[in-house]
Parts: structure tokens; C-alpha cells; sequence
């Protein structure tokens, strides 16, 4: 072999050229099998306890992503069982921990047998040492980012991540030609819950809104606080129908969120206006479209429901949207 030290160092490089969590991954199986003289390598997350699964791999199929080992299950399972490097016939592997926990494994294979030694072992161990500490590095990125976007009361997507993500959405469409369209919601006397529970109060219900629209969405939905006691969701793919029984499904599960919070959730209802993005629409024109949906069901007696912005009367669908 090439000086061991010399190849690690050059290996170690490769890993600092992105912060991107997935694409660290893929390089550290690439250096890894580059390092090795191997023909393939795998990265394995998980827990010993759980099992793990093949998160990225290198040298084998795609499909392999994503694929269980259990705990004991063979070579990788064995690592993650002992927590300790250790050698096969046509392969080795070693733990990845960071954090003071064991988070996975790093195993690399040969298609032939060729006698893998001690000494290949612990060069793999001390890359695994440095691919564990990117690794870590970008995932610690990723979470500042992530906590960067996020409404921390609620845990959705704060406003400018909302613009942000329904600006690429409209590029997308124009690109693919698929539907997009946006519910805007809103809470029904909720300055009440303020003025009679205090901050406090309010800012549970806030909390238990958040969490049941983003679990009564789709999985591919986008949720994100508008502002204030308004929400907003970026319904992928979705025409105005769909959206509107998207919409429906959000404002009852925020019924039952709130009912179950007692005088606390004074503001028993929501109301959505929904719009469907149309060709010459830019963000802000749906945005305003769907606001005033939103708008004329809560003045018209709409309170509790979700209105299409196609229903209304041709004036208020045309005219320009306000505030309230």
C-alpha cells in the first residue's frame, strides 16, 4: 500500500468539501472505497438497540438504500453489537460514533477475496474516526439551518421560509406543469384567549395548532406560521378541490385540538380560504387571492369552514385584499 497516513489525509479532504448532510455520506463511502482499494463501500445510521439502515452506499445499487440490518445480522450487525471494528472474509467494518454515541457503521467490500489485514482495519477505524466528525459537523449545520426556517412556537416553517418554499414551488410548476395551490387559516376569536388567559394561554393553543396541521396534512404538504394566529399550507400537486379537502381535514383536527384544551381554546374554530395557483399568478397574487377567500369567510358567515377563492362573487375575487 501507499503510505496509509498519506491516502488518509487525502481521503479526509474529500470529506470537508460540503456541509450537505446526505451528499458528506456519499462521500465518505467514495473515500472510503478510494482508501481501501475496495470495490464497494456502505454507511449504516442507527442504533444497536433498533438496528440500522443503509443511508448511503458506493459501488453497489441504488435500491440498497434504505435497506434494515438487525442487530447481530452479519457483519455490520456484529459491529453494532460490539461497538468495535472488526474483519470478514471479503469485508471490514468499523462503528461511527459521535457525541459520546454509537450513531452507525462504515463498511467497506471486496468482490474477491483478498486477505484483508490488521493494519487496512486500522486505517479504515481512524477514517471512520474523521467521517464520524463530519458527519457530525453537517449535521449540526443542517439543524442551525432547519432552526434558521422554523417558527419555534410552533414548529413549523417560519414566514420568510414560507415565501422562500412557495417561490421554488412556482418554478417547479412552470417547469412541470403541476398544480399548486395555498390554504391560508386563521384562528376564530383568538384575541379572546389573550385577553382571558393571558399570553401564556395563548401561546399553548399556538402550539397545539401548529402541531395538528402539520399532522392532518399530507406528507408532502408544506406548513408554515404566516404570522400571528394565522397559518399557511403549500398544498403540493394539488388543485383547488384537493386543497380545499386538505383544508377541511386541517380545520378539524384544529377544532378537536382546541376543544381539548378546554377554556383555554376559547377560540374553537378556524376558518381557510383556499386558492389554486393559475398561470399568470405570481406567490403574491395567490397568496392575495387565497387571503381574501380567507377574508369573506370569516365576514360572511363562512366561520369554521374553508371557501374557494373560485366561489366568490366576481368583485371580491378581483378586488384587491385587505387585512383583519
Amino acid at each position: 500500500m501507499v503510505d496509509g497516513a498519506a491516502r488518509l489525509l487525502d481521503a479526509v479532504r474529500g470529506l470537508n468539501e460540503s456541509l450537505d448532510p446526505s451528499r458528506v455520506l456519499a462521500r465518505v463511502c467514495e473515500e472510503a472505497a478510494r482508501l481501501l482499494d475496495a470495490d464497494s463501500a456502505s454507511v449504516f445510521l442507527g442504533t444497536g438497540a433498533d438496528g440500522v439502515r443503509t443511508r448511503a452506499t458506493y459501488g453497489q445499487p441504488a435500491e440498497r438504500i434504505g435497506e434494515a440490518v438487525n442487530p447481530g445480522e452479519g457483519l455490520v450487525g456484529e459491529v453494532m453489537e460490539r461497538d468495535e471494528p472488526m474483519l470478514a472474509e471479503r469485508a471490514l467494518a468499523v462503528p461511527l460514533r459521535w457525541e459520546g454515541r454509537l450513531r452507525g457503521a462504515l463498511a467497506v467490500g471486496y468482490q474477491l477475496d483478498r486477505g484483508a489485514t490488521r493494519d487496512e482495519l486500522a486505517l479504515l477505524e481512524a477514517f471512520g474516526d474523521l467521517a464520524a466528525a463530519a458527519c457530525r459537523n453537517a449535521n449540526a449545520h443542517a439543524a442551525l439551518a432547519l432552526a434558521a426556517r422554523t417558527d419555534t412556537l410552533t414548529g413549523c416553517l417560519n414566514h420568510a421560509a414560507m415565501h422562500d418554499a412557495l417561490h421554488r414551488e412556482f418554478e417547479r410548476c412552470r417547469r412541470k406543469g403541476h398544480a399548486l395551490s395555498l390554504v391560508i387559516l386563521d384562528l376564530d376569536e383568538f384575541k379572546q384567549v389573550n385577553e382571558r388567559h393571558g399570553h401564556l394561554a395563548g401561546d399553548e393553543v399556538l402550539r397545539q395548532v401548529g402541531e395538528s396541521v402539520r399532522h392532518s396534512v399530507r406528507a408532502y404538504d408544506l406548513v408554515a406560521r404566516y404570522g400571528g394566529d394565522e397559518f399557511a399550507v403549500i398544498a403540493i400537486d394539488a388543485d383547488e378541490a384537493t386543497a380545499t379537502e386538505v383544508a377541511l381535514r386541517v380545520v378539524e383536527a384544529i377544532g378537536r385540538a382546541l376543544g381539548a384544551l378546554g377554556p383555554r381554546g376559547q377560540a374553537t374554530a378556524a376558518t381557510a380560504g383556499v386558492a389554486e395557483r393559475e398561470p399568470d399568478d405570481s406567490p403574491t397574487a395567490l397568496i392575495a387571492r387565497a387571503d381574501r377567500a380567507l377574508l369573506h369567510g370569516k365576514h360572511q358567515g363562512g366561520r369554521g369552514n374553508a371557501v374557494r377563492a373560485s366561489s366568490l362573487p366576481a368583485a371580491t375575487r378581483d378586488a384587491g385584499s385587505g387585512g383583519g
